[in-house]
């Protein structure tokens, strides 16, 4: 009856994590795609920003 116990951890172990791996997984397409859908609204509100560093900063100096 050990042997028995001594899979039940390994493959039990073996469960959890793969059923970890995806989740993870499912959480990241999840989150990859609420951002997706964030960017687009906030560029509908406020319109696209320039990531280029703005000649403001060097007007100041």
């Amino acid at each position: 009856m050990e042997w028995l116990t001594d899979e039940i951890l390994f493959y039990g172990g073996m469960i959890a994590a793969i059923g970890s791996a995806v989740a993870a997984a499912v959480y990241y397409i999840i989150a990859c795609v609420r951002w997706a859908r964030l960017s687009i609204r906030l560029d509908e509100e406020y319109g696209k920003i320039d990531c280029r560093k703005s000649n403001r900063d060097s007007e100041l100096l």
